[in-house]
């Protein structure tokens, strides 16, 4: 009887120590940062809503949706040379001309970073919600993305006051 009591509690000290230590670690996704989508961008009280495409190797496009005064300002890296258009008026140029301040560059400072191997930097995990962080050329962020998909939800830059939450992204 004692040798059978003795077996069970070893037994059952052995199951939980297997079952511990078998603990899944979180799955940390691959950010998507080639994609096509929509971005509300917040910068303090001014709230612009524009679409974007990014590639992997840093061709970018932003174009404001709204407000209505700026809606078909597009801003553009093409991989060596960079344009900013509205309606029929464009400017191109071999160097970036926006300041790193301003919320397409930051954008997009952001995601060219990301896009580099070890640029952002996997943090935890909240909700559904992979959270990453880095440094741009356009300071600290923090970036939310699915954590299934590896979709980006949500980039935040305090030291510019920039916050661009993503929708209808679509891999490219």
């Amino acid at each position: 009887m004692r040798r059978m009591l003795f077996t069970a509690v070893a037994a059952v000290i052995l199951i939980f120590s297997i079952a511990s230590c078998t603990s899944k670690a979180p799955k940390i996704p691959e950010l998507v940062t080639g994609f096509l989508g929509n971005v509300d961008v917040e910068m303090g009280d001014t709230k612009i809503k524009c679409s974007i495409s990014h590639t992997e190797k840093g061709v970018s496009s932003v174009t404001v949706s709204s407000p209505e005064g700026l809606k078909g300002l597009s801003f553009k890296n093409l991989g060596g040379s960079y344009a900013i258009s509205y309606n029929e008026l464009i400017c191109e140029t071999k160097t970036s001309f926006l300041p790193d301040s301003s919320f397409a560059q930051a954008i997009t400072n952001v995601l060219d970073k990301a896009s580099e191997e070890n640029g952002a930097v996997y943090q935890n995990t909240e909700d559904s919600y992979a959270v990453f962080t880095g440094t741009s050329d356009s300071g600290e962020f923090t970036i939310y993305a699915d954590s299934d998909t590896g979709y980006i939800d949500r980039i935040e830059l305090s030291e510019v006051n920039i916050s661009a939450k993503f929708s209808g992204v679509k891999k490219i």
